[in-house]
């Protein structure tokens, strides 16, 4: 579960668009130090909703003072050492479009994930909105992750929907990360 932890919280990175970082990785101490600093993040994290697949854990949690929405996917076995997530987090912009917002996060992922591979991109209509999504691979602590993450732009706030498997196993997880995030909408 630490490990998890972690790795939720290294997507943060998406919301610290604003700050400039000169380092390759990042610490969990460094993420709340750009949480604390930031008065735009959790903008938002009472105006939504989405549904978890069926089986799948859904938790609203606070991190590190970035609330969340956490959903889990269910533990496979004994030897099951990665639980496949979906979270979703929330942050004042102003009057950024949803490909504005995800080019100004690139420039931090560059600069903050190890190993990121940009995969593809594109867009896509979720609750009336069109979203930015990246699909991308990158090393945290060791570990190689996948991630598919959507940026949805609604009311100046910019809702960032991250989906994580292990690397390489997005093809088989993929179907039910989109059939979640279509049942998101702002409310």
């Amino acid at each position: 579960m630490k490990l998890l932890f972690y790795i939720i919280l290294s997507f943060s990175v998406l919301l610290t668009a604003g700050c400039k970082q000169k380092k390759t990785s990042v610490t969990p101490e460094e993420i709340e130090k750009a949480v604390r600093k930031n008065p735009n993040l959790n903008a938002g994290s009472d105006s939504y909703s989405i549904t978890a697949p069926d089986g799948w854990d859904k938790t609203d949690t606070l991190l590190m003072g970035m609330r969340a929405t956490v959903i889990f996917s269910p533990v496979e076995g004994s030897s099951d050492e990665f639980r496949e997530n979906i979270n979703i987090v929330t942050e004042k912009i102003g009057n950024k479009t949803a490909e504005e917002y995800l080019d100004l996060s690139r420039v931090n992922m560059k600069s903050m994930l190890t190993e990121l591979k940009e995969i593809n991109n594109g867009t896509k209509e979720i609750s009336g909105h069109t979203a930015s999504w990246m699909r991308y691979s990158h090393s945290y602590m060791g570990y190689p992750l996948e991630v598919k993450v959507y940026m949805l732009i609604a009311d100046e706030i910019a809702y960032v929907i991250t989906c994580t498997c292990k690397k390489g196993e997005m093809d088989n997880w993929e179907k039910q990360f989109d059939d979640c995030v279509a049942t998101f909408s702002t409310i």
